[in-house]
């Protein structure tokens, strides 16, 4: 990575265990979200969301006998660059793999984008300033869309 590259229009995709720019971008930006390892989930970084002093943490579900992901957690975001505020940051994350498809795919799925699109506009007063902590069901080993609208799919949105 250029410098040159980073004061653009950014878009970062996957968590920090395998990009590392969109760990030091993160930090540099106000959202009280974070990804962090945690000795719960060996094969992944989890997000803690920071508020009131405490830490909530927001775990990926596995099947029953322990073995099988059924539902990761992804982010999205879409903010003004940290290293120059007349262009924007989006981030597109997960714990797993399929967590950071899911947030893709949430404005990317010719056949949820444009819900998901209302819902941004609906719930945030400025939609080049938001951030949306998800759930992302895992069927047969695949991420399935999330769609905002469904109960339950949003864990956090920001601001």
């Amino acid at each position: 990575v250029e410098p040159d590259d980073l004061s653009g229009h950014v878009v970062l995709i996957g968590g920090i265990g395998w990009n590392t720019v969109t760990q030091r971008v993160s930090e540099m930006t106000s959202l009280p979200v974070r990804q962090v390892e945690d000795p719960a989930v060996e094969t992944g970084e989890i997000f803690v969301l920071e508020h009131e002093g405490g830490q909530e943490r927001f775990l990926p579900q596995w099947s029953d006998d322990g073995h099988t992901l059924v539902e990761d957690v992804g982010l999205i975001v879409r903010t003004p660059n940290p290293l120059n505020s007349n262009r924007s940051l989006t981030i597109c994350n997960g714990i797993h793999s399929r967590g950071v498809l899911g947030a893709v795919r949430t404005l990317t799925d010719a056949r949820l984008r444009d819900s998901n699109e209302r819902y941004i506009i609906e719930n945030f007063t400025d939609p080049s300033n938001f951030a949306i902590l998800m759930r992302v069901a895992v069927i047969a080993g695949k991420a399935m869309t999330p769609d905002f609208h469904a109960p339950d799919c949003v864990l956090y949105r920001w601001p």
